[in-house]
């Protein structure tokens, strides 16, 4: 089976030629079936995660976004052959679903596991993984502060040990102005990230042109605590090629589907573009 590549076609014809427990994680934005759109296709869940179970190796993860009432029909397979793991909560910060009596703010991303598998990485730079939550605490303002008022002044010593390609918040200790929170802290069960089109300054990546794209830092904190470098991951729905350009950005190598046309060739331009012009896209800071 061919890496790096994504077929134009069902997954269960995808899935068919991938070799028994040859993929090291699955991810998957399956059709909620609660859209009035074509991505909403049938699915055979069951024959779904047999086949997930098939093709993944012993001790990995499969990772699914999801949302009620539907996601039931996909834990309900996921129960017969996984184990669970995790539930995070992905927090949007922009409303969706503005027609609905109570807008919709949140997925649901569920993390089970074949065999024993363990977490990569669960830490990240603490103004990645605390501030952008829905409150911001005191200690998260006073941090901040003391960080820009030593940038504009130019009178403490910042050390440096990461960087954050997104934002000017990579910092480590201040030489005066006390201490601040350790610089990587443990990942939360509720993650905060925009809209991809809410967070990008580049026409392209505005102009996604799929219904449901998800994050770039998203899929990579996703990629970052269920795989290693060079692992190999499944995608079943590529959609735009959000996955794909993940795995790119760390490392990872990935096989997907998607059987609509028009997703399809817009998923290999966004992949091109990622290839040929990486700034374009946000960087990941996680570890390897």
């Amino acid at each position: 089976m061919e890496v790096n590549k994504i077929y134009n076609e069902d997954c269960l014809e995808t899935l068919k030629r991938i070799p028994n427990e040859s993929i090291d994680s699955i991810i998957i934005d399956p059709p909620y079936g609660v859209l009035n759109h074509k991505i909403e296709t049938n699915l055979n869940i069951d024959l779904l995660f047999s086949e997930y179970f098939r093709v993944l190796k012993n001790d990995c993860f499969i990772s699914f976004f999801g949302q009620m009432p539907t996601i039931i029909n996909f834990i309900v397979s996921a129960e017969k052959h996984f184990k669970y793991q995790d539930e995070i909560t992905w927090v949007k910060r922009s409303a969706t679903a503005i027609y609905l009596p109570l807008i919709r703010q949140k997925e649901t991303i569920l993390i089970y596991k074949k065999g024993n598998a363990k977490y990569n990485c669960t830490k990240g730079p603490f103004e990645d993984v605390k501030i952008p939550l829905v409150l911001i605490g005191l200690y998260d303002y006073e941090s901040i502060k003391r960080y820009i008022s030593a940038k504009i002044s130019g009178k403490s010593t910042i050390k440096e040990n990461h960087t954050l390609k997104r934002n000017d918040l990579a910092f480590k200790d201040y030489t005066n102005g006390g201490d601040r929170a350790p610089d990587n802290v443990n990942f939360t069960n509720v993650w905060s990230f925009m809209p991809q089109n809410k967070v990008s300054n580049n026409k392209i990546e505005n102009n996604v042109k799929h219904p449901t794209v998800k994050p770039l830092l998203l899929i990579n904190r996703l990629l970052a605590l269920t795989t290693k470098e060079n692992d190999i991951v499944y995608d079943g729905f590529m959609g735009s090629g959000t996955t794909a350009i993940c795995c790119i950005e760390m490392n990872r190598k990935f096989i997907g589907s998607e059987l609509d046309t028009e997703y399809y060739e817009n998923a290999l331009k966004r992949i091109e573009i990622k290839q040929s012009t990486p700034s374009l896209f946000v960087g990941s800071e996680y570890c390897p």
